[in-house]
């Protein structure tokens, strides 16, 4: 998502293994293993180059789903996710519409297959306090002019991309943990979810604290996300994905609307489409849902993951391309899915090493993709065609855990679980 927050990790990152780094894109057969220093100048494909793989860990479920109507009265129960038990709030159910990709043999790449790309690194920040933790997630203002990290410290950094020197904290107090922090449409706010069930409102502009808004469960806020048109403010960590109105003086947040997950499970990823007609929304049960926020409708579309709807594994993170056409998916087991919206059909599956904790387009249509391993990898988001592996510098990295684009496409942000940030120069 360009410019936009990414991450929102609820658990402590694996281990890295000590094997070599691939990405197999299933639909181009295309490899890529590489490696980087600190400067870590991108690679053209080499080193293994194993064959694509026939299908993904498994085809997506294709019977429907049950999903609960949407509601502006807060839920009564809690909810929660693998590992912890799963929500069981009551819902009044409907069908929803499930969609399952076609076998890969029959998908194609699409556009032409890009070229590689090389970057190094310009900054390197970390949390002013101090101390070991991660950073849970970052973000770029809308202008590009300020950076946010959040992390599991407790505290959120806004940053100067251009200096690489901190602005100011963003404190919502002791003990608690940051876990996803974006900026408003007119980058007049900053927003935070955290594990204590608070949404915290900060002005950009001064670092002030300007409004909390808390969970209806209580729930830990896993993900938050401002819409396109900057009215909306999208929370998710219960069985539910609920809708805040940012009210017209920009500083206050009002429950506006629930969205029940339809397999009653907490919600672990968002995403708005560049239109803001469509939200979607990644559960802990394997599957994307997509609600169209145009028409109200009370059961969204279903995309589900590898291994079918119900899988118990987590969409860590869900992006649209910038024109809005593709929606790509990522999972827990490592791969990722890229959807076209038109037709709702699965276009692109590609291999990780790892876990894939977090997901940003590039304004040209440049994919970047966090892996547990501790490699950000960077993908041709129209052909699937690899364009080379950022390898985080830091030692005993355990994964990198967020990443988005600045708002030109030319500056990346990695967050990793040495409690550190880079900022990648692209070209």
């Amino acid at each position: 998502m360009e410019g936009g927050a990414a991450g929102g990790r609820r658990h402590r990152l694996a281990s890295a293994p000590t094997g070599g780094l691939v990405i197999a894109v299933v639909v181009a057969a295309a490899i890529l293993a590489a490696g980087g220093g600190v400067t870590a100048a991108i690679l053209a494909s080499g080193g293994q180059r194993p064959t694509a793989s026939g299908s993904p860990s498994g085809t997506a479920g294709s019977g429907t789903a049950q999903a609960a109507g949407t509601s502006t009265a807060s839920p009564g129960g809690s909810s929660a996710a693998s590992p912890r038990p799963s929500a069981t709030a009551s819902q009044s159910h409907l069908t929803s519409p499930s969609v399952s990709p076609s076998s890969p043999a029959d998908l194609s790449p699409t556009g032409a297959p890009g070229g590689q790309v090389t970057a190094s690194i310009v900054h390197t920040v970390s949390d002013a306090a101090g101390g070991p933790g991660q950073v849970n997630s970052v973000a770029f203002s809308p202008v590009g002019d300020m950076m946010v990290t959040g992390g599991k410290n407790g505290e959120a950094f806004l940053w100067s991309p251009r200096t690489g020197q901190l602005i100011t904290p963003l404190r919502p107090g002791a003990g608690t943990k940051i876990y996803s922090v974006t900026f408003s449409a007119n980058g007049a706010l900053v927003a935070a979810g955290a594990s204590n069930g608070s949404i915290y409102l900060w002005s950009a502009a001064t670092g002030q604290l300007v409004d909390t808004a808390t969970d209806p469960d209580g729930a830990e806020i896993d993900w938050v996300e401002f819409s396109p048109s900057g009215s909306t403010l999208a929370s998710a960590g219960s069985g539910y994905v609920y809708l805040w109105h940012v009210g017209g003086d920009g500083r206050t947040a009002t429950l506006s609307r629930t969205l029940a997950d339809p397999l009653g499970v907490a919600v672990w990823s968002l995403a708005f489409s560049p239109d803001d007609r469509t939200l979607a929304a990644g559960d802990y049960r394997n599957i994307a849902c997509l609600w169209n926020l145009s028409t109200g409708a009370a059961t969204p579309l279903v995309l589900a993951g590898p291994g079918g709807k119900g899988t118990d594994q987590p969409v860590t993170a869900v992006a649209f391309s910038p024109d809005g056409s593709t929606l790509a998916t990522g999972y827990q087991d490592g791969q990722v899915y890229l959807w076209n919206i038109a037709s709702k059909a699965l276009k692109t599956v590609i291999s990780e090493p790892q876990t894939v904790w977090g997901l940003a387009w590039s304004r040209s249509g440049l994919l970047a993709i966090a892996d547990n391993d501790g490699s950000t990898y960077l993908v041709h988001g129209a052909s699937g065609q690899p364009a080379g592996t950022l390898t985080d510098p830091g030692t005993g990295s355990q994964g990198v855990g967020a990443v988005a684009f600045s708002p030109d496409g030319g500056s990346l942000v990695t967050g990793d679980t040495n409690n550190h940030a880079y900022l990648w120069r692209i070209d």
